[in-house]
């Protein structure tokens, strides 16, 4: 007869145990064979769980479990029996997520786990499993409705027929169509079913992944008389067609085409003409053409323009927007943003033709390089104004320093000290100019409305601490000095000591240490809510640790591929 191991002989002998519910018996012959066996088998440590379940002791029971678990992922034995175990235990939650847990790893006979946890499942359900939609009023049922965002109205319409009809009745529910979150192709039929949905009552529509975009955009103007908004995240490079197809929409007032729709700078003019009520137009992928632009008409109800050039195209020229000719054509302009473009050299006054602007944004998402400054004669209604500046004073050209005064400016971001402190009406810049006229400007009876300031202080020759000595950044709530060897511990103690009001720091890419933050933090106790310093080498990880705990948000990581020489310092 052929040798029998020792191992498969005692595994025999105690399951002969355990049908005779010896289990004591049994338990000491599987230990000795577990003893035996350097890696146990499958069988073995599901012996020992369930003879360690029929005496009790559940906890080994499922130690034995999570081990075959662990030995033998693909196999669905141990995952059965510690979800049998666990529902003994009254942990019905636990055992579905040790189901769902072989489910996902996809063992093998994969059927069995699952009927096991669909059975579990089905036992917890209520006996009367109630359809909160007829039990609710329907007043509460549209309320609650109206939280969901439309991707969440939609996967509602799939939980039953009855949830489908009773959403389908609520034309409300349809009237913002939002696409961005779709991850495939969406049908143009389902488009049509949302319009009519609606009863044509569509307001606002975000399109990304739709086929037949053009037909969609043509139904949407043709079909709804009120629709009034539409984001186009995709779809390729936009022509005339789309100025056809919007010559319906009489009443849309906000377009946006996303950096997946392209369109050349030649269609700009037809496409502002053609949408005679636009307010709000947005462009984040604009092709330059080889030609300058022509603009015709005029665009009184334009109030945001926010004008981006596709990050590939080789032409950076703002020659070719003739931007001053534009700005002349809408004289009710808030706001502008001109991204990822190289100035010009004429320099541009924006008082007359822009009595209104509030917010001017001229930051390039595409590092290219300093540009200069294109304009001059800011209007003193600016309140935002962001810059992607890095030139001394002498290479700003202007008449005077009064052509920069903004007394109403609540937010500021450049790239160098100088220019920040001249849009700031720095005192000892402005004595720099003996024309008297030029100081009457300073003595303007509020300047205190700046709250948030980024500077990326990269050159310039006026100092960290003469910028944060100005009067008007007292009251300061948002502060961000980055990318600046000069700022260090000196300089965070003046910012603790002086800018009382101060809720956000960021001092990322500087020299501070761990006495920084401490400073920081105990300086600004009653008012310091998030601190972030990010690739700032001379801090020890305990200062961010200990800032989180006297209940600041900190954001704190470092970049090891530009990690510079040097030790630490301890905030103690």
């Amino acid at each position: 007869m052929p040798h029998i191991p020792p191992t498969i002989e005692l595994l025999e002998h105690a399951q002969l145990q355990y049908r005779r519910k010896e289990y004591v018996k049994a338990i000491d012959l599987l230990d000795l064979a577990i003893k035996h066996e350097p890696s146990p088998s499958v069988k073995l440590l599901d012996t020992r769980a369930a003879v360690h379940e029929k005496l009790g002791d559940h906890k080994l029971a499922l130690k034995d479990a999570r081990t075959c678990i662990r030995m033998f992922e693909k196999d669905p034995t141990g995952y059965l029996r510690a979800g049998k175990v666990l529902q003994i235990m009254q942990k019905t939650d636990v055992a579905l997520s040790i189901y769902k847990h072989g489910i996902s790893k996809k063992v093998n006979n994969i059927e069995l786990l699952q009927k096991m946890h669909d059975k579990l499942l089905l036992s917890l359900a209520p006996d009367k499993a109630a359809d909160p939609f007829a039990q609710l009023p329907i007043e509460i049922v549209e309320m609650i409705l109206s939280y969901l965002n439309f991707r969440q109205i939609v996967y509602c319409t799939r939980v039953s027929k009855q949830w489908k009809i009773f959403i389908d009745s609520l034309p409300g529910l349809w009237m913002n169509l939002d696409f961005s979150e779709a991850k495939k192709p969406v049908r143009s039929a389902f488009l049509s079913h949302c319009i009519n949905t609606s009863r044509r009552k569509v307001i606002s529509a975000t399109l990304k992944h739709v086929k037949d975009m053009e037909k969609v955009i043509k139904a949407l103007a043709r079909s709804c008389p009120e629709f009034n908004s539409l984001r186009i995240v995709d779809g390729g490079l936009q022509g005339e067609s789309l100025i056809h197809n919007l010559q319906s929409a009489t009443k849309l007032k906000k377009l946006t085409l996303g950096a997946s729709a392209v369109i050349s700078s030649m269609t700009l003019p037809g496409l502002l003409l053609g949408c005679e009520n636009l307010e709000e137009f947005e462009c984040r992928a604009i092709i330059p053409g080889s030609l300058n632009i022509h603009w015709k008409g005029e665009f009184p109800k334009l109030r945001r323009l926010k004008l981006i050039r596709n990050f590939q195209s080789p032409n950076r020229s703002m020659h070719i927007l003739r931007i001053g000719t534009l700005l002349a054509l809408t004289p009710n302009l808030q706001s502008l943003s001109l991204n990822d473009w190289a100035t010009p050299y004429d320099i541009l006054s924006l008082k007359e033709p822009l009595k209104q602007l509030i917010e001017l944004d001229m930051t390039s998402a595409v590092s290219s390089g300093p540009v200069p400054f294109p304009f001059r004669d800011l209007p003193q209604t600016l309140r935002v104004l962001r810059l992607d500046l890095d030139r001394t004073l002498s290479s700003v050209v202007m008449l005077s320093p009064k052509d920069f005064f903004l007394p109403n400016l609540e937010e500021l971001v450049c790239c160098s000290t100088d220019m920040a402190s001249l849009l700031l009406s720095d005192p000892e810049l402005i004595a720099k100019y003996p024309d008297p006229a030029d100081n009457r400007f300073l003595k303007h009876a509020n300047l205190s409305r700046l709250h948030t300031i980024h500077v990326q202080c990269t050159g310039g020759a006026q100092p960290v601490t003469s910028l944060l000595a100005l009067a008007r950044l007292e009251r300061l709530r948002s502060l961000r000095l980055t990318h600046n060897s000069n700022i260090n511990d000196d300089v965070a103690k003046h910012i603790a000591t002086t800018m009382k009001q101060l809720q956000d720091i960021d001092l990322s890419s500087t020299m501070i240490t761990g006495a920084s933050v401490r400073a920081l933090v105990d300086g600004l106790k009653l008012t310091l809510r998030t601190l972030k310093f990010v690739n700032v080498w001379h801090c020890s990880p305990d200062a961010p640790e200990w800032a989180r705990e006297q209940g600041v948000r900190v954001q704190y990581s470092q970049n090891a591929d530009i990690k510079p020489k040097g030790r630490k310092i301890r905030f103690e």
